[in-house]
């Protein structure tokens, strides 16, 4: 018989420690994610998002409104939405979207965003925004 198929014994003398069991997982609460009420909009920049209302890609370079959420261990979300999507937004107190998205634009990006805004809503759209400086 060859030396090497024999398998060496062990013995058991020694007694096994019990670990105490994990701790319950974390309740995760709805109020955990809480929604910054500033909007971002911009030009996609690539075809990766999903909009949140008709769950259809965003197309690069269309226009897209974002929404933040914030948790409460500090992580960061955005949900983003078309632009004809937003009139759809579950999202109370957030009326006047549109407004909020182009607080920050310059007047080039304005012009740009108010000419998107027309061809999807119609020119009467342009008077709940505001028109560019």
């Amino acid at each position: 018989m060859s030396t090497c198929c024999i398998v060496p014994t062990l013995e058991r003398t020694e007694s096994i420690t019990l670990l105490p069991p994990p701790p319950p997982p974390r309740q995760r609460r709805a109020s955990a994610w809480n929604r910054c009420d500033e909007a971002v909009a911009r030009k996609a920049p690539t075809s990766t998002t999903t909009c949140q209302v008709c769950e259809q890609s965003i197309v690069k370079d269309n226009w897209q409104l974002g929404l933040m959420f914030l948790h409460t261990d500090g992580f960061m979300l955005m949900e983003w939405y078309h632009l004809s999507c937003s009139k759809c937004i579950p999202a109370g107190g957030l009326d006047n979207i549109l407004e909020r998205a182009q607080a920050d634009m310059s007047a080039d990006v304005l012009a740009d965003f108010q000419i998107a805004v027309s061809k999807v809503f119609g020119t009467n759209e342009l008077d709940l925004i505001g028109r560019a400086a």
